[in-house]
């Protein structure tokens, strides 16, 4: 039994500035105060997820493509993007939020740090640029991320002369 203001005292104190997520006033000062807790563990929480992205694909008459990829992200702290690109492809930069990013290689996989914008409530903006050669000559690959996606535009421009033979994966044909 204490004053209010007591109470408030001593989280603030033991909790930082973190406000407490629950109080408690009781009606029955004399009666116990049954509290039941629970722990759950947290879901599977992303740090990282792209809200938007860019890819456009220029195909050269030879069959490489130059894929150049911009996304908007919604970042909750600083996490690792893992980036994989189809086979042989080679990477040229990274850049996250227009500051070029420290690339680390881990098997087939780039990995680089992603950060929030530094204007608070903008998305964080990540753009890279690779080459890779079309899959034995016919079938045009993407990158893998290893964070949820949404809201993805495919623009690929290819030569004269050339024509869509077929479609798919997860994007939707819009027009030709």
């Amino acid at each position: 039994r204490t004053d209010w203001a007591v109470v408030q005292s001593a989280l603030g104190r033991a909790a930082g500035s973190v406000a407490p997520t629950m109080a408690f006033r009781v009606d029955d000062p004399e009666g116990p105060l049954p509290v039941v807790l629970k722990r759950h563990e947290l879901a599977d929480l992303r740090k990282l997820r792209v809200s938007e992205g860019a890819l456009t694909t220029l195909l050269s008459p030879g069959g490489d493509a130059l894929t150049a990829v911009v996304m908007k992200m919604q970042v909750v702290g600083k996490g690792t993007l893992r980036l994989k690109l189809p086979e042989a492809a080679e990477l040229f930069n990274v850049f996250v939020n227009d500051e070029g990013a420290t690339l680390v290689r881990e098997g087939g996989a780039w990995l680089f740090h992603v950060f929030p914008a530094p204007e608070a409530g903008r998305p964080t903006v990540v753009r890279f640029v690779y080459s890779a050669a079309m899959r034995h000559g016919k079938r045009l690959e993407g990158p893998v991320l290893d964070v949820p996606l949404e809201n993805l535009t495919w623009r690929v421009r290819v030569p004269e002369g050339w024509r869509l033979a077929g479609h798919g994966g997860d994007f939707d044909l819009k027009q030709q």
